[in-house]
């Protein structure tokens, strides 16, 4: 009996990759220089289906952070162009004896964090509106990282946040070119406090220590 549970376990994994590649990339968009500060990260991720007695599935992963690199030139007075790229091939790859279901997949953050405004909520003046995309892409047995999925969002666009005054709250949208982004991620809008003195959300202020 042990030995047939052995083979049939045996049956059940096989030895085969899976894989994720980053190939080289550059992105530029514009965004102003005091307004914003800049969280953007892509992780490589892959998982395989772990041998459980059930009927669910586990599953177990590995990650890998890219090594992307952030440049900022002065375009005006105003604005910065911001340039991200990532300048040398990275993977991840999983091998070994696993059940089949091994796939990869990125995952993308890019995130704008407001140097000027809170949510103001509660009597918290001291975090700062913060916007952006988080996408997990579709799993595959081995794939290329999707750069288009942010090219097409940011490429040689003003990158920033739209402010729209309501009764007691400001909606805050993300926006590229003064356009709300409506796609790509439930974390682009948000609804702040609103200072009736500016009609705009409060300004940041240190909690007091």
């Amino acid at each position: 009996m042990l030995s047939k549970t052995i083979f049939l376990l045996f049956l059940t994994l096989q030895s085969f990759g899976a894989e994720i590649i980053a190939r080289p990339f550059s992105i530029d968009f514009l965004m102003k220089r005091d307004a914003y500060e800049l969280d953007f990260k892509i992780t490589l991720a892959c998982r395989y289906e772990k041998f459980v007695i059930s009927d669910s599935a586990e599953y177990e992963y590995i990650y890998k952070e890219l090594n992307l690199q952030t440049e900022f030139k002065a375009e005006n007075n105003e604005y910065d162009r911001v340039t991200l790229s990532l300048p040398n091939q990275e993977n991840l790859k999983m091998t070994g004896y696993f059940k089949q279901n091994k796939e990869c997949q990125s995952i993308i953050k890019l995130f704008l964090k407001d140097k000027k405004y809170t949510l103001g909520y509660f009597d918290d003046y001291s975090r700062p509106i913060r916007l952006g995309f988080y996408k997990k892409t579709r799993l595959a047995e081995f794939k290329d990282f999707e750069v288009e999925t942010i090219k097409d969002l940011l490429e040689g666009v003003v990158y920033g946040f739209s402010y729209t005054p309501r009764y007691n709250s400001v909606y805050v949208t993300l926006s590229t070119d003064g356009k709300p982004v409506d796609r790509m991620s439930t974390f682009a809008r948000t609804n702040a406090a609103k200072d009736p003195e500016t009609n705009m959300p409060f300004r940041i202020k240190k909690s007091p220590l």
